[in-house]
């Protein structure tokens, strides 16, 4: 028990001492204004970016056209200041890119959007370098040839190309794109191809070697730097296991995954994205949904979408044939929300969900209202209202919002024997305040009423006609009654350092169960049965940091409880942990013509998202969840 405690305390004094830098890498020439996150325990989930872009006078650029790309897509256009801020953005990392007509393109860059509050940065873009010479005698500029000037020319300013040597420079179009082409590996080895007068390739090595880069490279840059599409693609590979010894066996079910998600403006009013994610194997299935977002700055900004997600099992573990009679299931839902600007200090968000799912007879709804003020600087309130009405196995068609990977339905699921599928609806009643301590800390205290009826357990490794090592991905859910609790929470968010931070979150909640589940479910998970009343102590620690040398970022969560429930056969419910942690790793030597790559890996055992509007005993009665194991390559442009 010594130990246990021993390790609450480390994960408490790791929270406060962390944090991360919120601006961008070291590697770039923005600068940003960094302000602390909170957890969801805090006023909001999603930030905002603001950019500023300036030319090499410091004057301001109008009409550049500002992207991020992440958890979500979004564009915008800067107005006469210069000045763009993309809001509604989920926390998390985006690579921005800035690019106007008749500047060179900016180097893209890294920045970490956190929760309720804005990240800024500045950005300077150079004008398209002019033929000084050919410009005084009022002809038309010429193209500048590939590479550097000749030595010669050293302590002659590089956008000068003098007479003498106009005619030594070449003035096809190949080289002006490779020119342009931002510096690499590729462009390092793109630059020792030999060009004909004709701008055609002399025939020998260089022909072939010239054919076989250049043209890959200049549709990537035609790709990414002149269209105003802007996106994501993942290449992921999941697997889940048990036990450590089993990580890398045959038995680790592992699937690959790809995502893809575009996204660009939609004129003047705001912007879209669409995102598909697909899996294949013996569970087979896709994910697909696209949004629509008005841009800042305006009193009513409107946000709708739609997700649609499909699953389909061809394999031979009994237990998921007789979950899936009829091979498939599918999900779909729709969602509007609007953010109303009352005052500079009062805001309204609004809105409803209305979902779908194949196996369950009627829709869900699932309104929001949420009331945000600002009685003072450094001071925020929110007030907020909500159902949050799902389905059993819900979790398997909702996209993430709280990490980078965007996975497809991975598991099949069946109700308990001698159970149904029975929707779970957590109505939630909240009052949060949020005070910045300092610069780099923040205090957020949270009080809250929640009911619930018809609680999801979740129960994993169940059924003696099953394989053991095919259960970890197929579970059972049930009902396990009805609840109200109240409680309040305390989160403290500090930075040191410049590339930590850390949080640390408490919680105590009192639970009074009105009704109990079924007989079938305390015979299978006696655990997940709960008395008339408990009382429930959560910490959850958190620390993400930046290691700039070696451009890798660290994310890592643990959450404490004492009343998860225990695996099959305990009897009641007892302290245990959660943990979820994520490596990435810049892979720059693969950048070109400002296209970020990206390897990751992360291993999770916690099952559930967490959400501000979600019942506090969707994770807790989680019985025996496996551990998994994401990994693979991003790529964002």
């Amino acid at each position: 028990m010594a130990t246990r405690y021993g390790v609450v305390v480390a994960a408490a004094v790791v929270g406060l001492m962390g944090g991360v830098r919120a601006d961008a890498q070291p590697t770039s020439s923005a600068s940003a204004n960094f302000r602390p996150a909170t957890r969801e325990i805090g006023i909001s989930n999603v930030g905002s970016i603001s950019s500023l872009v300036r030319d090499a006078k410091g004057s301001p650029v109008a009409g550049a056209i500002v992207s991020a790309v992440g958890g979500r897509t979004a564009t915008g256009t800067t107005d006469s200041n210069g000045r763009c801020t993309i809001v509604a953005l989920p926390a998390g990392e985006y690579l921005v890119r800035v690019h106007r007509t008749g500047f060179t393109v900016a180097n893209s860059l890294v920045l970490r959007v956190t929760p309720g509050h804005i990240t800024a940065h500045s950005v300077v873009l150079t004008p398209l370098a002019l033929d000084r010479a050919v410009a005084t005698k009022g002809e038309t500029p010429g193209i500048m040839a590939a590479g550097f000037l000749p030595a010669s020319t050293t302590g002659v300013d590089a956008t000068t190309t003098p007479d003498d040597q106009e005619d030594e420079i070449d003035q096809s179009e190949v080289a002006w794109r490779l020119r342009h082409l931002r510096r690499s590996v590729l462009k390092d080895a793109v630059d020792q191809v030999h060009l004909a007068e004709d701008g055609n390739y002399e025939d020998g090595v260089g022909a072939f070697f010239g054919r076989a880069m250049t043209a890959p490279v200049r549709a990537a840059a035609s790709l990414f730097n002149e269209a105003p599409l802007t996106g994501q693609v993942n290449l992921l590979t999941t697997s889940t296991f048990d036990s450590t010894d089993k990580i890398l066996s045959d038995l680790s079910l592992a699937r690959g995954v790809a995502y893809l998600s575009l996204g660009a403006g939609a004129g003047s009013r705001g912007d879209w994205s669409a995102r598909a994610a697909l899996t294949q194997g013996d569970l087979s299935s896709w994910m697909l949904a696209g949004s629509f977002i008005s841009r800042a700055p305006t009193r009513h900004r409107y946000e709708a979408g739609m997700t649609l997600a499909a699953q389909r099992y061809s394999g031979t573990n009994p237990a998921s044939i007789s979950a899936v009679s009829d091979g498939t299931r599918n999900a779909g839902a729709v969602y509007a929300f609007d953010t109303w600007t009352i005052a500079r200090s009062v805001s309204v968000i609004y809105g409803a969900r209305y979902a779908s799912y194949g196996y369950i007879e009627k829709a869900l709804f699932s309104p929001r209202l949420q009331v945000n003020l600002q009685p003072s600087r450094g001071t925020r309130m929110m007030m907020s209202a909500s159902r949050r009405s799902e389905a059993p196995g819900a979790e398997e068609f909702v996209p993430s919002t709280a990490s980078n990977e965007w996975l497809p339905p991975q598991r099949t699921f069946a109700p308990l024997i001698g159970t149904e599928f029975t929707p779970e609806r957590t109505d939630t009643y909240q009052l949060a305040v949020e005070r910045d301590l300092t610069k780099n800390s923040i205090v957020a205290v949270r009080t809250f009423v929640q009911h619930t009826d018809d609680q999801v357990a979740t129960l994993f490794g169940l059924g003696s006609h099953a394989v053991a090592p095919l259960n970890l991905d197929h579970y059972y859910v049930a009902s396990a009654g009805d609840f109200t609790a109240r409680g309040w929470a305390v989160s403290v968010t500090h930075v040191v350092a410049g590339h930590l931070r850390g949080s640390v979150d408490y919680a105590v909640t009192t639970a009074h169960w009105r009704q109990g589940g079924p007989p079938a479910l305390a015979l299978a998970a006696p655990s997940v049965v709960r008395v008339a009343s408990e009382q429930l102590h959560d910490l959850t620690t958190s620390l993400e940091t930046d290691i700039p040398v070696t451009a890798t970022r660290v994310f890592a969560l643990y959450r404490i409880n004492n009343a998860y429930a225990g695996t099959t056969a305990a009897t009641e419910p007892g302290f245990a942990a959660r943990f979820d942690v994520q490596v990435t790793q810049a892979l720059p030597f693969l950048n070109f013509t400002n296209a970020q790559w990206e390897a990751l890996v992360g291993v999770r055992n916690l099952f559930r998202e967490v959400a501000i509007d979600g019942s506090i005993y969707d994770e807790l009665l989680v019985v025996g969840p496996p551990k998994r194991v994401v990994g693979g390559v991003t790529v964002r442009f």
